[in-house]
């Protein structure tokens, strides 16, 4: 992931949209801010064990994959982290 200037807190920009152009500050606050989340869900499919952890990790790898394609329009970003997180531990 190459580094970026981090987006300035109060300009409307997401936490996603930064994931997308790979700003490391905004990949730790995604994983700050939607780890519990994920884990939650990696939980619910897979228990507690490594399968849940290994779930968890390939949910946040595909979330930085798909970051781009976040839009707002269609709902929220924890709804858009909860879709693509379900989707990677199914998978």
């Amino acid at each position: 992931m190459q580094a970026s200037r981090p987006t300035p807190p109060g300009t409307g920009d997401g936490i996603l949209a930064g994931v997308s152009r790979g700003d490391a500050g905004a990949v730790r606050r995604a994983v700050a801010e939607y780890g519990p989340l994920v884990w939650a869900v990696a939980r619910k499919y897979c228990g507690r064990g490594a399968d849940a952890e290994d779930a968890a990790q390939e949910a946040f790898v595909r979330l930085w994959r798909v970051a781009g394609s976040y839009d707002p329009a269609r709902g929220s970003e924890q709804v858009f982290v909860t879709m693509v997180a379900r989707s990677a531990v199914l998978d």
